[in-house]
């Protein structure tokens, strides 16, 4: 299961509002290599909504034949957070809802975007994967501006072979 951050991130650009520069998402290829080369059954992306160009490519993405992933469309958030707190495996990006997410009494492993930090280490440290993409290189993870580019940038950018790593908890090495 995995949320994707849109609305709030979004529509910023056409109304001048605060833009949270802590909020901004991985690439596409994070979401789909984690969704499709994962030995998953099914995997459920959540979406707020199709404003994002982002969402727009994973919604499209998951109508082609034979794949695994279906892309739901502004479910209400108590099915989301059912979802989520349920599901064994979490994707998820920069968002509040991962954090939630990791506390799951049934969770196995939750992926992340960026490097490991102390914010992901909570309850369960041993159950964080990475896929370690370097926010120097891609801009939108560095601080999220909201701009035509950096939407081009989300959909765009490769970070090259996605290959998720657990996580070591930085104090103790473990």
């Amino acid at each position: 299961v995995g949320h994707v951050r849109s609305g709030d991130l979004h529509h910023q650009v056409l109304t001048k509002e605060y833009v949270n520069p802590f909020y901004g998402q991985p690439p596409f290829l994070y979401w789909w290599s984690i969704l499709t080369s994962s030995n998953f059954s099914t995997a459920i992306m959540y979406v707020e909504d199709l404003r994002s160009p982002l969402t727009k490519l994973l919604s499209g993405a998951s109508k082609r034949g034979g794949s695994r992933v279906q892309v739901r469309v502004s479910a209400p958030i108590s099915q989301v957070l059912d979802d989520l707190l349920c599901a064994a495996n979490v994707v998820v990006g920069q968002s509040t809802l991962g954090t939630m997410a990791e506390d799951s009494w049934n969770l196995r492993k939750v992926f992340v975007p960026f490097e490991c930090t102390n914010t992901w280490f909570s309850i369960q440290p041993q159950k964080k994967w990475t896929a370690a993409i370097n926010k120097n290189e891609y801009s939108p993870g560095k601080e999220w501006r909201s701009t035509p580019d950096q939407f081009i940038e989300t959909l765009v950018y490769d970070p090259g072979h996605i290959s998720p790593t657990p996580c070591t908890d930085p104090k103790s090495g473990n």
